[in-house]
Order: C-alpha cells, then sequence, then structure tokens
C-alpha cells in the first residue's frame, strides 16, 4: 500500500505548494491525484469490506439466461439496484470479470469529483486532503454502486451550474438512482437548495425540511415500514438496514458536535458569497450536513444509512468549507481548516483500525501476473 501511496503524497505536496504560492492554474496535479485514488481503488484484489459480496454477486449471475431471467434469479441484495446487475451482466457475457467493473467504477467516480471541483475558485488542498481521509476508503474500497451513483449525481449537478438545463440534469443524476437508490435523498436536497436558495429565509426553511424529515423517520419506523411492503426487494433492504447497528458510543455524540460546528461554519461564510455556482454548491454543502445530522439522529449507531449520505456530505463539506476559506482569510477560516484536516485524518486511522482485515494487506490485480 506504501508504494501506491507514494505518487498521492507527491501529488498532495506539489498541490499543497501552489496553495501557498496561491496559483490556480495546477489542474495537472490535481487531476493526476484524482486519476492516482481511481487507479489504486481499481485495481485492489481481495481487498475492502464489499469484495466478497460483489464477487458472490458477479459470479452468481448466469449469463447463458437471456437478461430478465439472468435478473429474477440474481442474489436478492443487489436486485434492487438494476443498473448495477446491468453493468456486470453485460461485461460478464462480452468475457470480462469483476476487476473490470471495479476499475470502471471507480475512475469513474473519482474523475467525476475532479471534474465537478476542478473549476470551483476553493483551496484544492484542503477538498484533497478530506476526500482521501473521509470518502477514498468508503467510496473506492466499499461502495462500487454509491460511486457510481455519486459520481452521476456530480455530473448532472455540474451540468445544472454550467447550463442551467434543470431537465436534462435531472436525466443524468437519476442513472444513479439505477445503481444506489439512496440517491434520492442527495437529488431531494439539490431540489431545495435549487427552489428556494434565493429566500432569504432559505437557513430557516431548511431547518424546517430537515426537522420534518427527523419526525418523520424517528417516530414512524421508517425502515421498518419499508420492511413490512410487499415488494421483496425493498423489505429485504430495509431489513438489512435496519438491522446494521453499530456501538459508535461517544465518538458519534462527539462527530454530531463537529457537525453542527461545520454546518454554523457553512452558513455563517455562504451569506456573502454573490457568485451564483458558489452560492448554490455553499448551500448545498450545508444543508447536505444538516442531512447527515438527521440520519445520525433518526437511526443511531446504524452504519449503513449514515454511509448513505455521509460519503457525498463530506465531499460537499470539503467543497463548501474550502470555498470559504478561499475567500475568507481569517483566523476563523484557518481554525476550520486545521480542523477539518485533524478530523479528517482522525477518521481515516479509525476506519483502517476497525476493518484492517478487510484493507491489510493490499492486494491489486498486479498481484495476479
Amino acid at each position: 500500500m506504501f508504494i501506491y501511496s507514494i505518487p498521492i503524497f507527491i501529488s498532495l505536496f506539489f498541490i499543497f505548494i501552489q496553495e501557498i504560492k496561491s496559483k490556480r492554474s495546477f489542474k495537472i496535479e490535481y487531476f493526476l491525484l484524482f486519476l492516482l485514488l481511481g487507479v489504486i481503488g481499481g485495481i485492489r484484489f481481495q481487498t475492502g469490506d464489499d469484495w466478497k459480496g460483489y464477487q458472490d454477486f458477479f459470479e452468481y449471475i448466469d449469463v447463458s439466461q437471456n437478461f430478465l431471467e439472468a435478473y429474477e434469479h440474481s442474489l436478492l441484495y443487489f436486485r434492487f439496484e438494476i443498473g448495477y446487475f446491468a453493468l456486470n451482466y453485460f461485461f460478464k457475457m462480452i468475457g470480462f470479470n469483476l476487476y473490470v467493473i471495479f476499475i470502471i467504477s471507480s475512475l469513474f467516480c473519482a474523475l467525476s469529483v475532479y471534474k465537478f471541483t476542478s473549476t470551483i475558485n476553493c483551496n484544492r488542498f484542503h477538498i484533497a486532503i478530506v476526500y482521501i481521509s473521509f470518502s477514498f476508503i468508503l467510496l473506492h474500497f466499499n461502495e462500487v454502486r454509491q460511486s457510481i451513483a455519486i459520481g452521476f449525481f456530480l455530473l448532472g449537478f455540474d451540468y445544472y451550474l454550467r447550463k442551467k438545463q434543470i431537465i436534462l440534469s435531472v436525466l443524468i443524476s437519476s442513472i444513479g438512482l439505477f445503481f444506489q437508490v439512496s440517491e434520492i435523498l442527495y437529488m431531494f436536497v439539490a431540489f431545495i437548495v435549487i427552489v428556494f436558495h434565493s429566500n432569504s429565509k432559505f437557513n430557516i426553511i431548511s431547518i424546517i425540511f430537515m426537522a420534518s424529515m427527523l419526525v418523520f423517520f424517528k417516530f414512524f419506523n421508517f425502515l421498518n415500514f419499508l420492511a413490512g411492503i410487499s415488494i421483496e426487494s425493498i423489505a429485504t433492504k430495509a431489513n438489512l438496514y435496519a438491522n446494521d447497528e453499530l456501538e459508535a458510543g461517544d465518538g458519534q455524540k462527539y462527530f454530531i458536535i463537529y457537525l453542527i460546528i461545520s454546518y454554523a461554519f457553512l452558513v455563517k461564510y455562504s451569506k456573502n458569497l454573490i457568485e451564483y455556482k458558489l452560492k448554490i454548491i455553499s448551500n448545498y454543502s450545508s444543508l447536505s450536513v444538516l442531512l447527515t445530522i438527521v440520519i445520525i439522529l433518526s437511526f443511531p449507531n446504524n452504519y449503513v444509512m449514515f454511509n448513505r449520505v455521509y460519503v457525498l456530505s463530506s465531499i460537499f463539506l470539503a467543497i463548501g468549507c474550502s470555498i470559504a476559506i478561499q475567500n475568507n482569510k481569517n483566523k476563523i477560516t484557518q481554525l476550520m481548516l486545521l480542523l477539518n484536516i485533524v478530523i479528517s485524518i482522525t477518521f481515516y486511522i479509525r476506519i483502517l483500525l476497525l476493518n484492517s482485515k478487510a484493507y491489510f494487506p493490499y492486494q491489486t490485480i498486479i498481484n495476479l501476473i
């Protein structure tokens, strides 16, 4: 793993130097970093929490059957996301293996993040550090389907910010729903931001929306409701989500405090933004952090539900804070930069220690040669 990490550290070093010099024209180093992250996450072999499940799913698909027959006989847990099944079915049918899917999904996610962030006036070193610490392990070593969904969401969101064409933007983002249905939460947040961003009471409206979601999730047993409906694939997934509980303990309480601080920071420094693109992104960042708080309070100690929202929220938290840091040079923003780096590295170390057997030793498809 160390050998593969050296190019990442070199890229980070050059990005850091360019940030100190306040030069914005370092897209090559920034692109190289995300390309490396995509490659390292894509060439893994029997490494990561998700490897066994995805391997079983791929091997279980019978390409001698037609598409619909194979879909009906595939493993139930993955059947809900027909897009991921179609991807596996197609590549297996033409003779490729699971490694190709991992490489494509990892590169697609990493380069989608690069494309979305590369044109924003922000602190890219901060984004890179937070992405590597929070999102890299979770997306590139655990959540193949979600990484694809996030890639499509970012492409759709980016298209809207450039072209202001809502219908095509929604269509692009919606492709991700066929890979991870939880993307509907990302799109819901985007809907609120786009509709209400110009309203002077945006933050109050956001809190009302999120408080309503908290009441709905908390007091109506949302997952149990889904588990009780007749559609088998939905019920199976809801049962798995409902029963996936970890004893997060005091760590989760401290993390909520960090998220509340981050939310307040984003709200404070988004008020003075004038550029439409930066305003939309900053508002999305604050609302996605608020959504994460709602999910934690609604489903305590439930890692799956937390993971479904925070892997994207962490990206936008990094972007939102980076915009604030870049446009406001003061002690508060510098302290926030330091806090994010410390929390990110702590999170990264904790994930690796909790799942050391899944991540070490880091093996790649190169080992098969």
